[in-house]
């Protein structure tokens, strides 16, 4: 697959006014500073593992985890970033005349590695940004993308951000000028979850040691991420004084280091307790039982594998670069060269340096007579190369330089790429074999370096010496990182050491146990603990412990994404707040670009025959078996197939299941992997497992249909997102039928948003001639709604527009759009009048099909038609309803007959409304308890039953059974079944959650509200009617004065009860400013349902007396309204016996919260403080601030009133 794309880091690098510089100097000085500025840039961009992709006149482009991530690419970039502006600016040539603006971006780009392919290296918007951000920097600045910043903001400082507006861009980039490298990297203290068991294991080990005076070692191996870190800092944080433990860290690093055994250097100073010093060391192996001559001779090993010779001091961070040897440098290195049989004949045009063979026979004694040479100091005898190995070794050399030397006119795509690599590794072989050896042995004073057992042997005595003060722990971090010659000494001192007091410790990822032995646990003596991810329930503790909250349906994505990853859970979290903030949808989780680099460094690593396997396994959308992957790698044999396999599940990236498939370790694996392949390449193992499916599954289809319709909706979906159309390898009739059958399953099972999407496709692309009946499919396949009304009315449009109009299809579409339009839409669609005329057509149709059955459904319809009057109408619709009561239970009988089941539950829903109308509330419940045992009823119809109870529960007040109904209704949801269509059942449990004062069960609704709510944002209707919901969380924010939570929840009810009208509006600031003047009771007919009742509840506990007309619009049936009532009129006779009465049968019958606030009014109404004795417990157990706060003020006037 030549084609990838890649999150990369691209880095545009241009230097200022170069056309006035060539302008005003020879070409031939202009090349040479050129040639010199292209030196220092590529020395830099590789030394941080960047690809130089072109030089483009005076500007360089540079590419941060291209062919292989690190994790850390934006790092590596915007460091390399400093570190050539810091060296143009310290160049005696450079500086006075050249000055540099550099622009860094991160994001996605296709990159392809395939050197016959003639298109751009990389490309993507990321480049044109990153090109932008260089225009836009001043000279000497270097401007950061925000994505950049972000990903690397725990190791670098930004200055402010500012707007920049680039060329071609609609909106204003947000950038940010880079300044430096923090001093000390941002390191985060997550909470401790999860890892008892592994500190533990190190606690004993720690104990070993300390008892048994011998060394241990525990090597910590994970992915990224795990929290191997977190566990050492855990681990040395809790020792105790008399534990006498001194700690020692080594921290590899992934780029940056000049030495081998740099992170010695860190080891040492905290040995020491300061920077490592010559005296100091010697002094410590003197103490050890050493000669002067021995401490000196060892002390000397130790600084030089530090780079502390004598006279040296050791190498900064910024001296990264190679250094510019002197004349008399050069002459003893020419030397040194002919003594290994190359000399130098000069420098080619392009400034390159050219080597030519001596030719002749050379022995060590000739060399030694050699001018210009220096002897060696006396060594094991020497491998001089052979004429045959310098002859190709200067063939390599020169070939080499000529083409990866950069200049002003390099081209990195000429040449033989496979062949240049060849030479390469050949050449790196002859130098590791050969010249590197002649040359350390003969390379004297400050060139010297000792053999390899000296300087192990060294450092081995050293911490030897050391722990004869106290016992140690030497902690190697991220040894994935280490040089094989630090491993190799590391390994030394483990078998070196046994016999005293210290406890090794290595951290380090999976890959590190390909390296050794040692590190894979195949060693006795060492105990290689494999941290394994958090279970669900400490990934949920680790989230409830951070000081941010997410909603619970985000919460439970972040625990299934992150597969028990602590690093990828937080960031995850962190990520879906700042896109929230930043105004993004609340129901997406974007994957940040931590988290991805993490995952595609460790995809990187893996060897091209399981990099392949685990890309093409990633097309799966769930788990998948080894024939159908087998299936998608034409190119492999069975074999290949098995070893890879094998090699993911060591890698712990696969997990084989009972069932003998496998699966991905982790989601996130399984997205960054398929977010590498091309459009294309998607479009084709999409589209091959589709097909293979149908044919292996042609006898049991339907267990199947929803994999196999996921395939054909990605295949369509790719090719069409592709400028230019990819051609489908499948016909759209096959797919059609397919992506409609799993559409209709998924229906059926209230899979609303996927039936959806599949029966949209299957409209898409089926012919004319099917639209009707794939409409009608759809919106039975829609939550109830405006949706559902939309799609209806297209169904009826198209049949309107065919031939045969067929009247029994006419018929059912219309009563199926006045269905959806009265009984399962709040809002009201069509008038009084186009409902009658509408069912009037559908009966005239029925008619003439003659389908019985449809007539009695089109009949019934006229049973919802009371949303088109107001509720004080009801009584004079007596004789009506009890005739529409009837036909409903006529109807009932006869669908019951004929096993209509749907139907049933249709005229059941109608008896049970039309008895809460006449106050018939047994009757109703009775109706509404028959529809939850009718057998096989659609998803949508089951909802609306709980719904109904619901209601029925409420109005009797039986708010117990009223919040039972909600947690019993999504307890049994089906898996994959949607929450649309439960707003009904939220919006009765949480009004009766406030006012039976189980206000801990709002707190649970919530996140079930927030469910729904973000599922039904294009739907009005579905909308309005959870303002009910969200109304009843205002209110608990008021009485617990959460400023936060009344913001939000009064901005969510004001924008979703837009549609109530001005009432509703008037309603929320009388609520909200406490003005009992903008609060009524005779609301239109929209708003009445929500607002009659909880208008009553606030006047109420305002001691607003309202006439008794206003009260009686208040209608419905029900001990609660009753109570509610009867405090009404209480007040507005002015009679306090009977309200003490009133609010003491409230109190009975559970609204607890309603008779505590009452009771202030009482007591403020009649001076009696003994009432604030009953309502202050109840009060305080509710945490209601509110009411305590108006219970002081209340005492307080009538204490003030009797002074």
């Amino acid at each position: 697959m030549p084609d990838e794309r890649k999150l990369v880091t691209i880095l545009f690098a241009d230097v200022t006014g170069s056309t006035a510089l060539a302008d005003s100097m020879d070409p031939e000085n202009v090349r040479a500073l050129m040639s010199r500025y292209y030196e220092h840039a590529h020395r830099i961009i590789t030394a941080y593992s960047g690809k130089l992709e072109k030089f483009i006149g005076d500007a360089v482009m540079a590419i941060f985890g291209f062919s292989q991530a690190h994790g850390d690419d934006a790092e590596r970039a915007l460091a390399a970033a400093l570190a050539l502006r810091d060296a143009i600016a310290s160049d005696e040539i450079l500086h006075p005349l050249f000055r540099l603006r550099i622009g860094v971006n991160t994001g996605e780009v296709v990159a392809t590695s395939n050197p016959e392919r003639l298109d751009f290296l990389v490309t993507g918007d990321a480049v044109n940004v990153s090109a932008r951000l260089q225009q836009g920097a001043e000279p000497d600045e270097i401007i950061v993308s925000e994505r950049t910043a972000r990903a690397a903001r725990k190791a670098f400082l930004f200055g402010e951000e500012r707007m920049l507006q680039a060329k071609g861009k609609p909106l204003p980039l947000r950038v940010f000028p880079l300044t430096s490298r923090r001093p000390s990297r941002q390191v985060e203290r997550p909470p401790f979850v999860g890892r008892l068991d592994d500190l533990l294991h190190l606690e004993i080990l720690k104990l070993h040691v300390r008892n048994g005076q011998r060394s241990r070692l525990a090597s910590l191996i994970a992915p990224a991420g795990t929290g191997k870190s977190r566990l050492l800092e855990e681990f040395v944080v809790r020792f105790k004084p008399s534990d006498k433990f001194q700690v020692a860290y080594a921290r590899c690093l992934p780029y940056g280091q000049t030495l081998t055994y740099w992170p010695l250097r860190g080891m040492l100073t905290d040995l020491l307790g300061h920077e490592p010093d010559r005296g100091q060391i010697r002094s410590v192996f003197r103490q050890g039982g050493y000669s002067e001559e021995n401490a000196s001779r060892l002390t000397e090993h130790i600084l030089t594998t530090l780079g502390m010779e004598e006279g040296k001091s050791a190498p900064s961070d910024a001296d990264s670069g190679t250094s510019v040897p002197t004349s008399e440098e050069l002459g003893k290195i020419d030397g040194w060269l002919k003594f290994v049989g190359l000399e130098r004949e000069g420098t080619s045009d392009s400034g390159h340096t050219i080597w030519s063979d001596e030719r002749t026979s050379m022995k060590r004694d000739a060399a030694s007579d050699a001018p210009g040479t220096v002897n060696p100091p006396p060594q094991e005898p020497l491998s001089i190369p052979t004429p045959q190995v310098r002859s190709i070794l200067t063939s390599s050399i020169n070939e080499l330089a000529r083409r990866l030397t950069p200049g002003p006119d390099f081209n990195p795509l000429s040449g033989n790429i496979d062949e240049i690599d060849r030479q390469g590794n050949e050449l790196g072989e002859l130098i590791r074999a050969n010249i590197y050896r002649s040359l350390k042995e003969i390379v004297p004073s400050r060139f010297y370096t000792p053999d390899r057992s000296s300087l192990f042997d060294a450092w081995s005595k050293l911490i030897e010496a050391l722990t004869r003060q106290s016992p140690r722990i030497l902690i190697f971090e991220d040894l994935h990182w280490a040089s094989d010659a630090l491993l190799e000494l590391i390994e030394h001192l483990i078998h070196a050491l046994k016999d005293v007091p210290v406890l090794f410790i290595a951290t380090g990822r999976p890959e590190l146990q390909d390296r050794s032995a040692t590190w894979g646990g195949k060693v006795p003596g060492v105990t290689t603990m494999h941290l394994q991810p958090l279970g669900d329930a400490e990934t949920l503790e680790l989230l409830d412990r951070m000081p941010v909250t997410i909603p619970e349906n985000v919460r439970q994505l972040v625990i299934e994404r992150s597969g028990g990853n602590p690093f990828f859970a937080l960031e995850l979290m962190r990520g879906y707040v700042e896109h929230v903030q930043r105004g993004g949808a609340t129901d997406i989780i974007a994957l940040p670009d931590t988290v991805h680099a993490a995952v595609l460094a460790r995809i990187d690593l893996l060897a091209p025959q399981e990099r392949t396997l685990l890309q093409s396994a990633s097309a799966a959308n769930r788990s998948f078996s080894r024939e159908w992957l087998a299936s998608l790698l034409d190119e492999s044999s069975e074999q290949d197939v098995d070893e890879a396999l094998d090699d993911l599940l060591g890698r712990d990236m696969l997990v084989a299941l009972e069932s003998g498939r496998y699966a991905f370790r982790h989601a996130l694996v399984r997205d960054v992997a398929y977010g590498t392949l091309s459009r294309a390449e998607r479009v084709r193992l999409h589209s091959k497992s589709a097909l293979w499916m149908e044919a292996a599954a042609t006898d049991h289809l339907d267990e199947y249909i929803g994999l196999i319709a996921y395939h054909y909706r990605e295949a369509i979906q790719c090719s069409r997102q592709s400028a230019v159309p990819i051609e489908m390898p499948f016909q759209a009739e096959q797919a059609a039928r397919a992506l409609e059958r799993a559409g209709l399953l998924a229906g059926r099972t209230g899979s609303y948003e996927e039936a959806r999407m599949y029966l949209q496709l299957a409209i898409d692309l089926a012919p004319e001639s099917e639209c009707v009946r794939l409409y009608e499919e759809l919106a039975e396949s829609t939550p109830h709604g405006e949706m559902a009304c939309d799609t209806y009315q297209k169904a009826l449009d198209c049949w309107r527009s065919t031939e045969e109009r067929l009247p029994l299809i006419g018929a059912r579409l219309l009563r199926k759009l006045l269905i959806a339009a009265t009984r399962h839409s709040f809002l009201p669609r069509f008038t009084f009048e186009e409902v009658t005329a509408m069912r009037e057509e559908a009966l005239a149709l029925v008619e003439q099909s003659g389908d019985e059955e449809e007539r009695w459904r089109i009949r019934l319809i006229a049973c919802f038609d009371l949303r088109y009057c107001d509720s004080e109408q009801h009584m004079s619709l007596a004789p009506l309803l009890a005739e529409q009561r009837v036909l409903a239970k006529e109807a009932a009988a006869y669908f019951e007959q004929h096993e209509s089941w749907e139907a049933l539950s249709e005229a059941l829903d109608a008896y049970g409304a039309l008895s809460m109308h006449v106050h018939d509330l047994p009757e109703a419940l009775n109706a509404m308890q028959r529809r939850l045992t009718i057998p096989n009823l659609p998803a949508g119809e089951w909802a609306d039953a709980v719904g109904s109870l619901a209601d029925c529960h409420f109005l009797m007040g039986d708010y117990d059974a009223c919040i039972s109904d909600a947690w019993d209704a999504f307890k049994h949801l089906k898996p994959g079944q949607s929450v649309i269509g439960f707003q009904k059942v939220v919006g009765n449990a949480a009004f009766c959650a406030f006012n039976s004062g189980r206000w801990d069960e709002l707190d649970r609704l919530r996140s079930k509200m927030d469910e729904i709510h973000a599922l039904v944002q294009t739907d009005k209707s579905a909308l309005v009617s959870l303002v009910r919901a969200y109304h009843s969380i205002l209110l608990l924010a008021m009485a617990r004065e959460d400023s936060t939570l009344i913001a939000e929840m009064a901005a969510r009810v004001r924008r979703d009860g837009e549609l109530l009208g001005p009432g509703f509006a008037r309603y929320l600031d009388g609520l909200l400013e406490g003005d009992a003047q903008k609060i009524r009771v005779d609301y239109p007919r929209l708003a009445g349902h929500v607002l009659r009742l909880a208008s009553l509840l606030i006047l109420n506990e305002r001691g607003v007396a309202l006439s008794e007309e206003e009260i009686s619009r208040v209608n419905e049936d029900g001990s609660g309204y009753r109570c509610w009532r009867e405090i009404a009129q209480a007040l507005t006779a002015n009679d306090n016996d009977r309200l003490a009465q009133a609010i003491d049968e409230a109190e009975a019958n559970g609204l607890a919260p309603h008779a505590a606030r009452m009771r202030l009014v009482l007591a403020q109404r009649c001076g009696d403080l003994t009432h604030f004795e009953r309502a202050r417990p109840v009060l305080e157990r509710l945490g209601d601030r509110q009411g305590l706060r108006r219970l002081q003020e209340i005492s307080e006037g009538i204490t003030t009133h009797r002074a």
